[in-house]
C-alpha cells in the first residue's frame, strides 16, 4: 500500500496514544504464564501484539477480545498450574522481535514442544545470546545455525525449544545485543526448578524495556530483581494476578504525533500518556524541548500538547535506552538548523531493517547530507522551510522487508512540505494500524498514492 501525506495548513485537536505494544506483549504474556483470568484493557491493536496473543494460543492460553468501539479490551485466561503445553506447534510470530524472543522462552519452559519462526526479516535477527542462555539454564532449545554479518556463525528463527522445562541457575549474558533477550528469561524465571539468575556485565541496551517488564510482573505478582548488570528472580512464586489490567499509552508511537505537530501550523494533544512509567521513550518530550519545540504536559501529565510550527535545533542525543527515536529524531533533524548526531544504538541496524542505513538511503535521495558510524548517523539539517517537495519515499529495507518506524517517519516529510508518497506503507500496522487515521483527524491530508487502494 503506498500512502500519499500532503502538506498540512494547520493540525490541530486531540488524538489519544495507543496502548503500548511493549506493555501489551509483556502483559498477554504475563497472564498466561501467571494468570487465571485477566481483562487487559487498551491493549495494542497491532500486528505485533496479534502476534504474541497467537503465540500463548498456541501454548494453551485462552484470549477473546471484548466490547467494540476503537478500544476493545482483551480477556486472557491463563495455561494454568500445568503452565504452557506447546505441543508439538510451529508458530509463526511475524515480524515481531520481541514476541519472537519471549514465545521461545516460553516454549523453553514448556511441557511440550514448539517450533517458533517468523518473516523473512524475523529470521535474520539473530537469537544465538537467548539460545545459549536459555540451554545454561537447562533447556533445550536449537536455532539455525549460519554465518551472521560479522561472518561469525549465528542463530536464528526458526527456533525450536522444548520439552523439558527450566531447571534454573545462572546464565551468563555479556552485552546482551538486544534487551529482549532479558525480558523473555525474566518472564519464565518463576517457571524453573530452581532460582534463576542472569548476568549481563553491565548495562543493557534498552534497559527500559527490561524495566516494563520487571514492571508488569511485578503487577502479576512475580518479583524480579536487578542489582547492576544482575537480574534475579526466584523460583516457585506465588503469583497474584490482577482481575484486570490498564495498559498505558505508547510513548513510541506517540512521538510521531509529537513531530508531526513540530513541523506545521498546529495546536495538539496528545493523550493517555503516563508521564511515570517505564517507557523509555517517554523522553521524546524532553528531546523535542531541547530542540526548540513548544512541548508541554498538560492534564496532570497524562498528556502533552505541542504549538508548532517549531524552530528547531539540532540535537546530540545518546539513544541507547529510546533506539525507536531514531528514525523520527532523524526526520526532525533534517528540518533543524545545525547537525542532529543519534548514537549509542548497535542493535538499530539489526531491526526489522537496518535502519541507519535506510534513513540514509532515503534521506541522500533528496539531497540530505548524512553521516554514519557502527552505531550512530548525524543529519545535516538546512533550517525550517529547506525541504520543498514533493518526495517520494520507500519504506523497504535491504531485504525486500518494510519498516514501521521508517514510514511513519518519512511520511513527516508530507506534513512539513508539498507532499510526501510512502512505497508500502502499509507495514505501519505492525505497530500502529491507526497512524494514518489519527493524522487524518488532527487535519492532515492522507490518502493512497496514484493507482494504489485507500489506506
Amino acid at each position: 500500500m503506498d500512502v500519499l501525506v500532503g502538506g498540512a495548513k494547520r493540525l490541530s485537536g486531540r488524538v489519544d496514544a495507543p496502548g503500548s505494544k511493549s506493555y501489551t506483549h509483556r502483559a498477554v504474556a504475563a497472564a498466561s504464564l501467571y494468570g487465571t483470568e485477566t481483562l487487559i484493557e487498551n491493549p495494542s491493536n497491532s500486528e505485533a501484539n496479534a502476534a504474541m496473543v497467537g503465540a500463548c494460543r498456541a501454548m494453551g492460553a485462552r484470549a477473546a477480545w471484548e466490547g467494540g468501539g476503537p478500544r476493545p479490551a482483551l480477556r486472557v485466561t491463563g495455561f494454568g498450574a500445568g503452565g504452557p503445553d506447546a505441543a508439538g506447534a510451529e508458530v509463526s510470530v511475524g515480524n515481531s522481535g520481541t514476541a519472537l524472543r519471549i514465545a521461545v522462552a516460553m516454549a523453553a519452559a514448556s511441557r511440550g514442544s514448539a517450533t517458533i519462526t517468523g518473516d523473512a526479516s524475523l529470521r535474520n535477527r539473530p537469537t544465538g545470546q537467548l539460545v545459549r542462555a536459555l540451554n545454561d539454564l537447562g533447556a533445550d532449545v536449537r536455532g539455525e545455525r549460519r554465518p551472521g554479518a560479522s561472518g561469525a556463525t549465528e542463530e536464528y528463527a526458526p527456533v525450536r525449544a522444548g520439552p523439558g522445562g527450566l531447571r534454573g541457575g545462572r546464565a551468563d549474558m555479556p552485552n546482551p545485543k538486544s534487551s529482549q533477550y532479558v525480558t523473555a528469561l525474566l518472564m519464565v524465571g518463576s517457571l524453573a526448578e530452581s532460582d534463576v539468575e542472569v548476568r549481563t556485565g553491565g548495562p543493557t541496551v534498552s534497559g527500559p524495556y527490561v524495566d516494563v517488564t520487571i514492571d508488569v510482573l511485578g503487577r502479576f505478582g512475580i518479583r524480579a530483581a536487578r542489582s547492576g548488570g544482575v537480574y534475579a528472580v526466584r523460583c516457585g512464586q506465588e503469583p497474584r494476578p490482577p482481575a484486570r489490567y490498564a495498559v498505558p499509552g505508547d510513548y513510541s508511537q506517540a512521538a510521531f504525533l509529537m513531530a508531526a505537530a513540530c513541523l506545521a501550523e498546529s495546536d495538539v494533544t496528545v493523550g493517555g500518556l503516563d508521564p511515570g512509567d517505564a517507557q523509555g521513550d517517554r523522553r521524546v518530550v524532553e528531546v523535542l524541548r531541547r530542540m526548540g519545540a513548544d512541548a508541554r504536559h498538560t492534564g496532570g501529565g497524562a498528556a502533552v500538547r505541542i504549538a508548532g510550527p517549531s524552530d528547531l535545533e539540532g540535537v546530540d542525543e545518546d539513544l541507547a535506552d529510546a533506539p525507536d527515536l531514531l528514525p523520527v529524531l532523524a526526520v526532525l533533524g533534517a528540518h533543524a538548523r545545525g547537525s542532529t548526531r543519534l548514537h549509542g544504538v548497535p542493535q538499530i541496524r539489526e531491526k526489522e531493517t537496518d535502519r541507519i542505513a535506510v534513513m540514509e538511503r532515503e534521506l541522500g535521495r533528496h539531497g540530505i547530507r548524512t553521516e554514519s558510524g557502527p552505531d550512530e548517523m548525524t543529519v545535516h539539517g538546512g533550517g525550517a522551510g529547506a525541504l520543498g517537495g514533493p518526495h517520494d519515499f520507500s519504506a523497504v529495507g535491504d531485504r525486500g522487508v518494510s519498516d514501521h518506524r521508517i514510514a511513519m517517519a518519512l511520511s513527516l516529510f508530507g506534513i512539513a512540505g508539498r507532499g510526501a508518497v510512502v512505497r508500502d506503507a502499509g507495514c505501519v500496522a505492525i505497530s500502529y494500524p491507526d497512524y494514518f487515521d489519527h493524522l487524518r483527524l488532527l487535519g492532515a491530508e492522507v490518502g493512497p498514492a496514484p493507482g494504489a487502494a485507500r489506506p
